[in-house]
């Protein structure tokens, strides 16, 4: 069933078991590190086409699922890109 979220549609589609059953299974070693929506940076283009409402939609979706199945979530900081590869690397030490 799809969720409305304004200016945006996200597709919560049916999932067979064996993909459930994979997802369980076959587990990728993390943390997953995630890029928060960050509006003062972000815009469309040809290869982002989403929406800002669909962007943030989509972030919650997709986070969501990774906690659904246990992993460890690390949010990127909202800085510079060096600041960024700092944090992964003293999260990775």
């Amino acid at each position: 069933m799809p969720v409305q979220r304004p200016g945006c549609l996200i597709e919560a589609l049916p999932r067979p078991k064996e993909l459930e059953k994979a997802f369980r299974n076959y587990r990728y070693a993390g943390p997953i590190f995630v890029a928060p929506p960050w509006r003062e940076i972000y815009h469309d283009d040809d290869d982002r086409t989403q929406d800002w409402l669909a962007a943030k939609a989509t972030y919650v979706a997709v986070t969501a699922a990774w906690k659904k199945y246990g992993y460890d979530l690390v949010e990127l900081p909202k800085a510079s890109v060096e600041e960024r590869v700092l944090f992964v690397k003293k999260r990775l030490a």
